[in-house]
């Protein structure tokens, strides 16, 4: 194993499970939210078409359930927003991702990790993540993936770059999923609002339109501030420019003997990730719209 490599990779691994932490908790409060949201909106319609006597028993319990349902989609607005839960999984993401980087270079042998001082190199690019973290509690990380052994071009090929193809791959396919679970059920609430705007001109239909506009509007916004469209364009564009590095690389001929080309190749590589990565930060960085999700991952 690489001598030097378990604390950078140690710290890593920390980045990694902070970072996870906080993004499950944006998408745990964002989510409950919306669904809170829609179901207080919901129960009040129904409360509102049925024409109940005020003081009875079901009109009483209607009235809790959806002022409770209101009142938690609030509190899980509230939650999702407190604590600077977003910066701080951006801030973690973003020096996990450079300790990352910096560690397979290290095991490959490659510049600027490739003098008698490398391990020295190594050690500095973690005080300064580190440092960039400065009072954030940085969870445990998981033992479940140690760290990569010395690297030959072939090996860095498949743990590395082939490993990125693929999860920028899948990515992309799961948020284009999500993107249009999302859009279709905004379609679906669109094209019921309109009929029953039709039917309404013949039954008082009103209240269950305005509850499809309030469904619309809030997954509209959910949509809009987890960013899929902008998060499936940056991982495609990540993966295609990967591969693409790789053909080259492969087509060049060259082995582990051309030493100056295969370090450029390794660092060409690790700088299209650093692109992906100070892209990504860019965009979550920008102030998102007001979330509307039920009154972000």
């Amino acid at each position: 194993m690489a001598t030097g490599i378990n604390g950078a990779w140690s710290a890593y691994r920390q980045c990694a499970a902070t970072s996870a932490f906080y993004k499950s908790q944006l998408e745990l409060f964002t989510k409950a939210s919306l669904w809170l949201g829609i179901a207080g909106a919901a129960i009040g319609t129904v409360a509102q078409c049925l024409s109940l006597n005020p003081t009875s028993v079901p009109a009483r319990a209607l009235g809790i359930a959806g002022s409770l349902a209101v009142a938690l989609a609030g509190l899980a607005a509230t939650q999702a927003v407190s604590g600077d839960k977003e910066k701080l999984w951006i801030r973690c993401r973003a020096a996990g991702e450079a300790l990352k980087s910096a560690v397979y270079l290290y095991s490959a042998s490659a510049a600027p990790f490739d003098g008698p001082d490398r391990g020295a190199a190594l050690g500095q690019r973690v005080d300064r993540a580190l440092k960039d973290l400065d009072r954030i509690a940085l969870r445990p990380g998981k033992a479940d993936k140690p760290p990569p052994e010395p690297l030959n071009v072939a090996n860095y090929l498949a743990v590395r770059v082939d490993d990125q193809i693929d999860y920028y791959t899948r990515s992309a396919n799961k948020y284009q999923a999500k993107a249009d679970f999302w859009r279709y059920c905004a379609m679906a609430s669109a094209a019921t609002s309109a009929g029953l705007a039709v039917v309404s001109a013949m039954f008082s239909l009103s209240p269950w339109v305005a509850l499809l506009a309030t469904v619309i509007t809030s997954i509209t916004a959910y949509v809009k501030n987890h960013r899929y469209e902008m998060m499936i364009g940056l991982y495609q564009a990540t993966a295609m420019r990967l591969q693409s590095l790789k053909d080259q690389w492969l087509d060049s001929g060259k082995t582990d003997a051309d030493k100056a080309d295969r370090d450029a190749f390794m660092q060409r590589s690790e700088e299209t990730l650093a692109l992906e990565n100070g892209a990504w930060v860019a965009q979550w960085s920008q102030q998102p719209a007001p979330r509307d999700e039920g009154a972000r991952p």
